[in-house]
């Protein structure tokens, strides 16, 4: 935080808390009447630093370490689903390439399959033949074998080799070899299939779109500021480490304003009642905003609560000129009908130790009994009579 922001919040708290009390007697002065005090629908709460943005806005962070071409200008306006880089793109066209190759040779290799198929095919007629012929050695030997040895080892062979050949003509099965040609050829297609699904998702990784309609930035300088030399309309190539932030999308027709949501002074504040000011200025004006809603966002080691409050569409305009983070932005809570409204410097003398043991609830119910605490703010308190707010 800068020494101005400093001093700014340093002083508001210092003034608004009142806890330099001026005395330490328990003894009350003489309450006013709560009717004496104004009322109002509508109260400052406090000031907090936060961010205003367009409502449509992302960062776009890189994949792996690489090289990215981008392929648009810096603060281009851009359709939804624009191509504006490409990442790793020599990788992208190798893998383009062989893909096409791999496709212009699917034909060759299913070929190759059948051809395969028929080699092996013939080699079995051939070893089938070869083994008709051991069988009728064996059966002629077998005719004029002289001892019963002889002619049991005789047999035992005969049998060994009726079985390889009945083998041997089932895998000469025309059915199964079709079968084995199919698939073999299948098994190619299959493969051909998972490279074109790994190629589609790499591309869709390596194709960078706009996720909506908006303004991009980047945020790279050598890509903000090409090189002077380079041809118009050429696309710039930077190299930028893995998940890296590039660039930024904003849709800036509408904004909204981002605070930290923990502040213990919005506790039993209804977040519907919440409105936000960016005073920027006499001669720009106020940017004011409606709550919207609460988030957790990623703040490193752990979430981090926010409010996020809508620009209202008459502020829009204005919005757009001065967006930015750090900003101090002003608070306030509306109510459905008039409370009053009491500075906490009238108060903080008037019972000071029932202030110190109760807080500011517990001397709003000691000085006006039946009274009723709405909003405790920097410097002020909302309060609603015993009647009710609006009486």
């Amino acid at each position: 935080m800068g020494n101005k922001k400093r001093l700014f919040f340093t002083g508001l708290m210092a003034f608004g808390l009142g806890m330099g009390l001026s005395g330490t007697s328990a003894m009350a002065a003489q309450a006013p009447e709560l009717s004496s005090f104004p009322k109002v629908t509508k109260l400052w709460i406090t000031a907090v630093e936060g961010s205003l943005r367009p409502a449509g806005w992302v960062r776009i962070n890189s994949g792996a370490s690489g090289e990215v071409e981008f392929l648009l200008p810096h603060n281009s306006e851009v359709a939804k689903g624009t191509l504006w880089a490409i990442q790793s793109p020599e990788r992208l066209e190798n893998e383009r390439r062989g893909l096409i190759l791999e496709r212009e040779g699917l034909e060759a290799k299913l070929n190759d399959a059948r051809w395969e198929a028929a080699e092996r095919n013939e080699t079995l007629e051939m070893s089938l033949a070869e083994l008709e012929n051991q069988r009728s050695d064996l059966v002629a030997t077998l005719k004029e074998a002289d001892s019963v040895a002889m002619t049991k080892n005789l047999q035992e062979a005969l049998d060994f080799t009726d079985g390889k050949i009945a083998r041997l003509k089932g895998r000469l099965d025309p059915a199964r070899l079709d079968q084995q040609v199919a698939q073999s050829q299948e098994q190619l297609r299959l493969a051909l299939a998972r490279r074109e699904m790994e190629f589609e998702q790499l591309e869709r990784n390596s194709r960078l779109t706009a996720a909506f309609s908006g303004k991009l930035r980047y945020l790279l300088p050598q890509v903000q500021q090409p090189d002077p030399a380079a041809k118009p309309g050429e696309p710039l190539r930077a190299w930028v480490e893995a998940n890296q932030t590039m660039a930024t999308l904003s849709d800036d027709s509408s904004f909204e304003v981002v605070i930290p949501g923990q502040d213990p002074i919005f506790q039993g504040s209804p977040l519907e009642q919440l409105s936000v000011h960016l005073e920027q200025g006499a001669e720009t004006g106020v940017v004011r905003a409606l709550y919207a809603r609460q988030e957790d966002v990623d703040a490193g080691e752990r979430a981090q609560n926010v409010m996020i409050f809508k620009v209202i569409p008459e502020d829009v305009e204005l919005a757009r000129k001065v967006p930015g983070e750090n900003q101090i932005i002003y608070v306030y809570r509306s109510f459905p009908e008039p409370v009053h409204v009491v500075r906490k410097e009238a108060l903080i003398n008037l019972a000071p130790q029932i202030l110190a043991d109760g807080g500011w609830p517990g001397l709003i119910a000691h000085l006006w009994p039946g009274a009723k605490v709405l909003q405790v703010g920097l410097q002020t308190i909302a309060i609603a009579s015993p009647a009710g707010p609006g009486q």
